[in-house]
């Protein structure tokens, strides 16, 4: 009969280990305005979104207004319509929903719920927030300046979106381009971190299976972003260089960067494209696919690896 020895209750590591300060908040600024507490994160995500969604429920009022009474109203013209429907869009799909659901309910869900005392990047959590707020500052910018806001609607199809005959093809497109960009470039903080939490920072005992499905939905939905935004910040960045730049400009800079890294085949067809009429869409588009596939590999390969060491 063989005896098992037992390990001695000092051998055993603790289940729970005593509470530490993440941060030390020394004053109200520190610990209300930039605070890198995930609850006061979301509740601060919380009230942009909805502040934001309060304009786009007044744009969609007035979109009523005119579908419901046509030609009632004079200070409704045709131009502001356009910029009405882009705008509710914009700010509906992607600066109340993304934000409240995923930057409010996951920030103040995820510690909770997988039983972290904090997101694993309390700094980085904190920087994607106040990145998020100017970019709403930069979107409600765009209703003051010379056009209005940019009137393409809320997908912002190129070249469409920057021709001469859209309302707001000058500086309402530039501002919405600007934002949208801010806006992946928070997100994108914002979402490592979320993600990074769940498969790093879980309670002893819970595992992924063990998961409530909230945090499902908020993890598969920000994985599902973080593929999705490259693509778009790409197309938005090159879509602002031909506003400023001039037309097919990003194009011909892509291209002599394709050339170095894919086939001759690839350069010389993308070199071709750019010198037709349609340059900007067709180059944008296999600009942000060759970009959003490199970032798609990377993305599942560090995903792989957190899972790995979890």
């Amino acid at each position: 009969m063989v005896d098992i020895q037992r390990p001695t209750p000092g051998e055993i590591p603790p289940s729970e280990v005593p509470d530490e300060d993440l941060y030390h908040p020394k004053s109200y600024w520190t610990k209300y305005i930039f605070s890198q507490d995930a609850k006061v994160i979301a509740i601060q995500y919380a009230g942009v979104a909805t502040g934001v969604g309060l304009i786009g429920l007044v744009l969609s009022w007035l979109m009523r207004l005119q579908l419901g009474f046509p030609d009632l109203f004079d200070f409704i013209t045709p131009e502001m319509y356009y910029q009405f429907v882009t705008m509710h869009g914009m700010i509906m799909v992607v600066y109340l929903l993304t934000a409240l659901f995923l930057g409010g309910f996951g920030n103040y869900l995820i510690p909770l719920m997988v039983g972290a005392r904090d997101m694993v990047f309390p700094y980085v959590n904190m920087l994607s927030f106040w990145i998020f707020f100017l970019a709403v500052i930069v979107l409600v910018a765009s209703f003051f300046v010379p056009g209005g806001p940019t009137g393409a609607g809320w997908t912002l199809y190129p070249p469409q979106a920057i021709l001469s005959g859209t309302p707001g093809n000058e500086a309402g497109i530039v501002l919405m381009l600007v934002s949208l960009i801010l806006f992946i470039i928070g997100f994108t903080m914002g979402g490592l971190n979320y993600v990074v939490t769940v498969l790093q920072a879980r309670a002893r005992g819970m595992t992924m299976m063990r998961l409530p499905l909230t945090i499902w939905g908020i993890f598969t939905a920000t994985v599902l972003a973080l593929l999705a935004f490259p693509a778009l910040l790409v197309a938005a960045v090159m879509m602002l260089f031909d506003t400023l730049l001039g037309p097919a400009s990003s194009c011909r800079r892509s291209c002599r960067w394709a050339s170095s890294l894919t086939t001759k085949g690839a350069a010389r067809s993308c070199s071709s494209t750019c010198s037709g009429s349609l340059a900007i869409p067709k180059c944008t588009l296999w600009h942000s696919r060759l970009l959003a596939s490199f970032r798609i590999c990377f993305l599942l390969t560090r995903a792989r690896a957190f899972s790995a060491t979890g």
